[in-house]
């Protein structure tokens, strides 16, 4: 059978009772092979370019922008439909749904082609429209947004919550997005509600001629898709806490979640590391967590559900058998993923309140998990090294280069930017000097000083 695939795992099975533990859960998903050509010649593509043309647009930008657009375009079937809208203060559709026989691309191209900057952004109402149009179009084939954008949305809806529950309901009706942001000015809170709520890809192009490259990774990408809308049902006790720490994002009801993974390419694969904790007064003797994933088809309707499947946790007066080092060094990872997206955010909120209560409710957490092992010694002090260096505002670009990192890291994603970055960590700085130095002691300090604006010497 061509089918998605998913296995998951329990770290440990029992648990000490009247004690606060935490319990990792370890979730694979592979999508199914590649779908044979005859096949995928009968699901047509309808794409939605939705182009940013705002004032910071202008200049090179913009051009780019326009050739990655074209380049999309002239990469799709004749059989193929695309759409054109544009967002600056107001939003227009340029060009609607049409067939990409050789006259429309011709006339798509050159609409493209011309475009100018603008001046205010109405991302949202562009998003929207171009989703609308795609909704109505009612056919069976594979439907996707893309959405090229260098700054925030500043006219109509703004909220990144708001932004996520409507992209999810389009993905529900079968139409996903695909944000691409472009320099340092871009949101990355918004675009990102947009692309994972809506199960796609979150790109980032730095530099002009990377808009192409990573729109023309993200055609190759559409065409090789298996699996859609694919999610991970989780059912679990309701007194327990669950976070991901691969920062998918999640849904929450009275002992149930679903987590959104997007779509996959042939024999891709996910991996979700979910965390449950139970508080000292958790007097349960054992519990059952249950997992299923639910996907669809790239052009169809129907969800499809995997096997559900079971693992349980006993709680007894015995402490449990110490984490295995393989283990350990799969949820620190997963942890220190999850630390460097949150300390990036809070960082460029200037939230310091928010990054303290992150150190003392997770930082501890991840350094206890690393002490048994010397291995994971190097992680332990990335993670001291980013909460001395957050403190303190980081550049922009820095900021996006280390989320953007753990972002595709954690969604066992490539970068199609073709100029590779420098490693993570070389991203660290305190904004206007070098690298703070810190020992954990000198974290524990600031985590016990009172509220206010945090700081190091040195």
């Amino acid at each position: 059978m061509n089918d998605l695939k998913m296995k998951m795992r329990l770290e440990r099975e029992t648990a000490l009772t009247g004690s606060m533990n935490d319990a990792y859960l370890f979730v694979e998903v592979e999508a199914p092979d590649e779908i044979v050509e005859d096949e995928r010649k009968s699901q047509p593509l309808e794409i939605a370019l939705v182009l940013d043309v705002s004032g910071s647009m202008a200049g090179p930008p913009i051009e780019a922008a326009k050739e990655a657009a074209a380049r999309l375009v002239e990469g799709i079937g004749e059989k193929d439909r695309a759409t054109l809208v544009t967002f600056d203060s107001q939003v227009k559709t340029v060009c609607e749904l049409t067939e990409m026989t050789t006259k429309n691309r011709k006339v798509l191209v050159d609409a493209i082609r011309s475009l100018e900057a603008g001046s205010m952004t109405a991302l949202h109402g562009g998003w929207r429209q171009a989703a609308d149009e795609l909704v109505r179009s009612g056919s069976e084939a594979i439907r996707r947004i893309v959405l090229l954008s260098d700054g925030h949305a500043n006219v109509g809806e703004t909220s990144p919550t708001t932004l996520g529950h409507e992209a999810a309901k389009m993905a529900s009706q079968g139409v996903y997005t695909t944000c691409v942001g472009i320099g340092d000015g871009y949101s990355t809170v918004q675009l990102q509600a947009l692309a994972e709520n809506g199960g796609g890809r979150l790109h980032d192009a730095e530099r002009p001629h990377e808009i192409v490259e990573v729109v023309t990774a993200e055609l190759r990408e559409v065409v090789k898709t298996t699996a859609d809308n694919v999610r991970l049902e989780l059912g679990f006790p309701s007194r327990a806490r669950v976070t991901c720490l691969s920062g998918y994002p999640a849904n929450f009801a009275d002992g149930a979640a679903t987590f959104q993974l997007g779509s996959m390419m042939a024999s891709g694969k996910r991996e979700a590391v979910l965390r449950l904790r139970f508080s000292d007064r958790f007097r349960e003797s054992e519990v059952e967590i249950l997992c299923a994933a639910r996907w669809r088809r790239p052009g169809e309707d129907a969800d499809i559900v995997t096997d559900e499947q079971a693992v349980s946790l006993r709680f007894g007066p015995e402490a449990p058998a110490p984490r295995t080092e393989e283990d350990s060094e799969q949820i620190a990872k997963a942890l220190l993923a999850h630390l460097v997206r949150t300390a990036t955010e809070l960082n460029r909120e200037h939230n310091w309140r928010g990054l303290r209560r992150l150190a003392r409710y997770e930082l501890l957490t991840a350094l206890e998990l690393c002490e048994p092992y010397e291995s994971l010694h190097g992680i332990a002090n990335n993670l001291v090294h980013l909460f001395a260096t957050a403190q303190r505002p980081i550049r922009e670009r820095s900021r996006k280069e280390m989320a953007m990192a753990h972002y595709k890291g954690a969604r066992m994603e490539e970068d199609y930017r073709q100029a590779k970055r420098a490693h993570w960590t070389a991203f660290l700085d305190s904004g206007s000097g070098g690298p703070l130095s810190a020992t954990i002691e000198d974290v524990k300090r600031w985590m016990a000083e009172s509220d206010g604006d945090p700081h190091f010497g040195g």
